[in-house]
This record gives structure tokens, C-alpha cells and sequence, in this order.
């Protein structure tokens, strides 16, 4: 089974990870961390890698880049204690625990240096044309933020904080059945969806298969946050394992929380955030929420999305154009690779891998 996410996003402030809760030291028992340029061969590794469990049937979380779904910044097999990660550059990771757990895997060490040089010119030209793009990509979509709060300000002028918290006690009481642990549980976050050169990318459907999903309806500011945080803070106090879907806006604000011990999943979904998989049940938080005063305020919030949308698709096609200079640059190295050398480090890092799990 293949469950797909994103551990870094592009978000108003830039670049943001949370590549240390891909699997808690405590879990693990072996991270390979992979260093190589770009077309250095490190998604296909690892999805080799991937493949090998799959085909035994453990479940495998596949690790996306933002900056082009298509390439993976790691994978992760949690019932094993296995991950491996891409170590560079946005998301630069060094080893804890140096070979009794952490591995470092230089994939230039299958790059032709001769051929890269005689290409070092033009290499540097096109990073120099390529830094400009992401400038721009985040500028915009700052700019389509700060637009966006706007509307989530008029939506909690309009929330009924005392209907919202009724709702929240009712959804909360189940878990006060159960007495408090001793440890409480561990919380891993990462993004269900990202802004990418691809435009707006989800993998929540992935994420859900197999639980009962609870639909929070409504928009930004009607409360849906404080409801998966007042959750979240109950199940981990009960010793549950979470999973907190994190906004690309705010990464501080919770879009979605997964309790899988539970089989349980909580989703916001509004025009941003869609799924395929059935729905058993529906909270709408526009319940919550005085419609006369949203009604004074359509006009206004109305115009402000449209500002919103036009913001964050020219954020996304500045992530574009930033991808066809990284194409050219991934291409040349791509041309100087050692494709046996590569094969050879898969079988290597399948032994470490193996090892590991038989100690």
C-alpha cells in the first residue's frame, strides 16, 4: 500500500519542512541520507527502494517535492523504522546518530566530473537565471496571503464562538471515556497538498483510504482549526499517534488531522481542498457562523478571492518557469551519470537496509 505526501512546501514565508518528523528517532532503525545533484538518480533510488516493500505488501509513504511532484525528497517505511531522505538543498538534513543508525550516500560519486566541467559555464548561467523565479513565486504568494486573511477575518467576525465550542465538546466527549496515558502519543506533521510548478497538488485521497472521514465544511476562520487542534490535543492525551495535515498558507494552522490507530480522519473541504473518497459524515461550520453579517460582507470577499486566485496562479507559474531552467540544468547532469554505478548502490543500500531490520 502507497500512501503520498509532501514533508516540505512552499509556503508565503518561503520554504518550509518538517523533514525531522518523517520518522522519529526513537522509531528508527535506519535513515539513509542521500547527497547528488539534481538528475543524480535520488527519486529513482528510492523508488526502487519503495518498490521492494510494496511488493511484500508493507505500506510505504512516498515522499514528494513541491518543486516538482514528479521527484520524490524521500520515502518512508514506518513499520519497518526505515527512511530515506533527499539531503540537499532546500532541505538540507544531517545524521543524529552517525552509522549506528544514519547512513550518507554521495551519489556524485557516480557523476562523469570531466563531463560536468566542460558544462560549468553553462550550469552557472542557468542557476543564475533560475534564483529570480522562486524570489517572485514567494512574493506572490505572500502577497495572495495577506489577501486571503482578509476573508478569514470577516468569516470569524462572523462565527458564534459559543455554538462552536458546543460543537467541539460533542465531537470531543467520546475520547473522555478513556483514561489519560502515561505517555502521551507522538504527532507527526507534514502537508497533504502543496502550490507547486504543477499548480495545486493534493494527495489527501491517499492519505484517507480506509477510515471514516469526518468532513469539516466552511472557510477559512469559521473555526475548523481550533476543532482539529482541541481533537488532536484529546487523542494524544489518550496516547494516540496523529498525523496533522498542515495549511501551505499557515503552517501553523491544521487543514486536516488522521488519528490511523482510530481508523479516523478529519478533512476540511471547501474549493481548495477536494477528495474522491466517500464522506460518512458532515460538520458544516457555516451553521456556526451569522449569514446576515457574511451576507453585507459577500461583495467585498468576493472581489478579494478573485485577487487571491489570480496572486496564487502567477505564484505558480513563476514555480513553472523556475522548473524549465531546473529541466535544463537536471538534464546535463542526468547526461553524466553512471547508470550500472547507480544500479550497484541500490543493492548496496538494500543490504544496510535488510541488516538493519534482521539486528
Amino acid at each position: 500500500m502507497a500512501r503520498h505526501m509532501f514533508f516540505g512546501g512552499n509556503t508565503p514565508n518561503g520554504f518550509y519542512g518538517r523533514f525531522g518528523d518523517i520518522l522519529f528517532l526513537e522509531e528508527a532503525k535506519k535513515i539513509i541520507y542521500l547527497k547528488g545533484s539534481s538528475g543524480s538518480g535520488k527519486s529513482t533510488l528510492m523508488r526502487k527502494v519503495a518498490a521492494t516493500f510494496e511488493e511484500k505488501g508493507i505500506e510505504v509513504d512516498y515522499i514528494h517535492c513541491s518543486n516538482n511532484v514528479t521527484d520524490l525528497d524521500g520515502i518512508c517505511i514506518r513499520e519497518k523504522g526505515i527512511c530515506m531522505v533527499d539531503a540537499t538543498a532546500p532541505h538540507v538534513c544531517d545524521p543524529s546518530v552517525p552509522v549506528a543508525i544514519d547512513e550518507i550516500f554521495n551519489l556524485a560519486d557516480f557523476i562523469d566530473r570531466n563531463y560536468v566541467q566542460e558544462h560549468a559555464g553553462e550550469l552557472l548561467k542557468l542557476q543564475v537565471q533560475k534564483k529570480p523565479y522562486y524570489h517572485k513565486a514567494y512574493g506572490y504568494l505572500n502577497a495572495a496571503c495577506t489577501i486571503y486573511k482578509n476573508n478569514i477575518y470577516m468569516n470569524h467576525q462572523a462565527l458564534n464562538q459559543v455554538k462552536l465550542k458546543a460543537a467541539i465538546e460533542a465531537e470531543v466527549k467520546p475520547f473522555y471515556l478513556e483514561a489519560l496515558s502515561a505517555k502521551p502519543g507522538l504527532n507527526r506533521s507534514f502537508f497533504a497538498s502543496a502550490v507547486s510548478p504543477q499548480g495545486m497538488v493534493s494527495y489527501l485521497d491517499s492519505l484517507v483510504k480506509g477510515m471514516t472521514i469526518v468532513a469539516l465544511k466552511g472557510e477559512g476562520g469559521m473555526g475548523m482549526e481550533q476543532m482539529l487542534l482541541a481533537i488532536r490535543d484529546m487523542a494524544n492525551s489518550r496516547g494516540y499517534y496523529t498525523e496533522s495535515c498542515l495549511c501551505t498558507l499557515n503552517t501553523e494552522k491544521l487543514d486536516h488531522l488522521l488519528i490511523p490507530e482510530r481508523k479516523l480522519a478529519y478533512v476540511t473541504l471547501n474549493e481548495y481542498h477536494t477528495m474522491e473518497q466517500p464522506i460518512d459524515r458532515v460538520i458544516d461550520f457555516t451553521e456556526f457562523c451569522d449569514m446576515d453579517l457574511l451576507m453585507q460582507y459577500n461583495e467585498e470577499m468576493q472581489y478579494n478571492k478573485k485577487i487571491f486566485d489570480e496572486l496564487l496562479q502567477k505564484s505558480m507559474n513563476m514555480m513553472d518557469a523556475q522548473k524549465v531552467v531546473h529541466d535544463k540544468i537536471e538534464k546535463i547532469y542526468i547526461a553524466s551519470m553512471d547508470f550500472e554505478g547507480l544500479d550497484q548502490a541500490f543493492y548496496t543500500i538494500l543490504d544496510i537496509i535488510q541488516n538493519s531490520i534482521q539486528d
